[in-house]
């Protein structure tokens, strides 16, 4: 892995960094991309604004549209806390991640056929509990969620529904990252022990049936009713097991 600062620019109390990254196996390009994190006082971090017109942005569900489920509760199944090796069996077929890793507790609404596009529109929510294990480990005397389980929220979302379009493959497939794709998150946000509830909504852009079938979607993250982040054309594909 290699991280590569570009770009220091301080104004008042805060700081931004700019990075390019790249992410190699031998000679075999992984990931790249540019980043940029910002450093900001207690104070300033305690008035979040979160992310400027993201409410224009994003999509409204009709209610007219109706949905296929409301409310529907995610199972707690092992493992319940983040071990080495833990989680190897589910990585062989299709399911839902493990209590320790799992960052969604319910469905709140799912609709195969709703969004702009027709293509599906999913809103799943999560209670933020202030003893969860990553609070304790990121960061020290910082306690924040870590922006890439916010990521990993969204992402399975997108798994709720490859298990519901292709309920046939679970027993034949695994779940893969999309690669040579383009995608992005902004983010202007945090979310810390001292909130209460989480909701993450992905919107469908892309569904391909074969021969791998794929869903890439765009998403929001609020906590709170402050929207946080945005991600665009992230999305999962269905690959055969190992």
């Amino acid at each position: 892995m290699r991280c590569r600062m570009t770009q220091v620019s301080s104004a008042s109390d805060m700081i931004i960094e700019s990075f390019d990254f790249r992410v190699q196996s031998a000679d075999e390009m992984i990931y790249d991309g540019e980043t940029t994190f910002g450093f900001f006082t207690e104070s300033a971090l305690a008035q979040q604004k979160g992310l400027a017109s993201a409410d224009d942005r994003r999509y409204r569900p009709n209610e007219n549209e109706g949905a296929t489920c409301q409310k529907y509760p995610l199972l707690d199944v092992p493992p319940f806390f983040p071990e080495p090796g833990s989680g190897k069996l589910q990585n062989m077929r299709l399911a839902m991640p493990g209590r320790a890793i799992r960052m969604m507790d319910v469905i709140e609404q799912y609709n195969p056929v709703g969004g702009p596009s027709g293509l599906g529109y999913i809103q799943g929510s999560k209670k933020v509990d202030p003893e969860e294990w990553f609070f304790k480990a990121h960061f020290y005397q910082d306690p924040v969620w870590p922006g890439s389980l916010g990521i990993e929220a969204f992402i399975q979302l997108l798994k709720f529904i490859a298990l519901d379009r292709w309920p046939d493959l679970a027993s034949r497939c695994r779940f893969s990252l999309i690669t040579g794709a383009q995608h992005n998150w902004t983010y202007r946000g945090q979310v810390i022990p001292g909130n209460k509830k989480v909701i993450v909504e992905a919107i469908v852009t892309q569904i391909d049936e074969s021969p791998h079938p794929l869903v890439v979607a765009d998403g929001f993250l609020s906590v709170d009713g402050l929207t946080i982040y945005e991600m665009k054309q992230f999305g999962i594909r269905l690959v055969k097991s190992l």
